[in-house]
C-alpha cells in the first residue's frame, strides 16, 4: 500500500497539500479535492499534524476521469494547471508501509511540469519525527525551483 500528497508552496511560504485518489475506471492517481492548507508562519508540530492529516485523506474522495480542473485550478479561479502553479514550488509527499516517508524536491521545467529530483529524495522510515519531516521539507523546498 502506498499513499501520495503534493506539496505546493507559494510566495508566502504558505504551503497547500493536495492528497491523491484513484481513478475508478482507469485507476490512475490523481490529485483530489481535499486541500490541506498550513499557514505561514508554522511550528513544526503544526506542519507535521497537516501531513498526517493530508496523508489521511488520500483515497477518500474517487477523483473523475479526464482532464478537469486540477483542485489549485478550482482554488485559484484560473484555468490551467501552468497558471494554478506559477511561482510555486513543488515537493513530492510519499509513503508506503515498508519504507514509510519520503519526501522529494522537484525542478519546475519550461512547459510549466514538475521533474523529481530522485537523487536528491529524503527517506524518513516510518515514523519520523516532527523536526525531522520538518527539516525535510525545508531542504527539499531549498532545492526545488520554480
Amino acid at each position: 500500500m502506498y499513499k501520495r500528497v503534493g506539496l505546493y508552496e507559494d510566495e508566502k511560504s504558505n504551503l497547500y497539500l493536495v492528497p491523491l485518489g484513484e481513478t475508478a475506471v482507469n485507476r490512475y492517481d490523481k490529485e483530489i479535492d481535499a486541500i490541506v492548507f498550513v499557514n505561514y508562519p508554522y511550528t513544526d508540530e503544526e506542519l507535521y499534524r497537516k501531513i498526517r492529516e493530508a496523508f489521511e485523506r488520500c483515497y477518500s474522495i474517487i477523483p473523475d476521469e479526464g482532464n478537469l480542473p486540477t483542485p489549485l485550478e478550482k482554488l485559484f479561479k484560473v484555468k490551467g494547471y501552468k497558471k494554478a502553479t506559477r511561482n510555486k514550488k513543488y515537493v513530492s509527499l510519499y509513503w508506503n508501509n515498508e519504507d514509510g516517508y519520503s519526501v522529494t524536491p522537484t525542478k519546475k521545467d519550461s512547459y510549466g511540469a514538475y521533474d523529481h529530483l530522485l537523487d536528491h529524495t529524503f527517506e524518513l522510515g516510518r515514523e519520523p519525527t516532527s523536526d525531522a519531516f520538518a527539516r525535510a521539507i525545508h531542504d527539499a523546498l531549498c532545492l526545488s525551483t520554480t
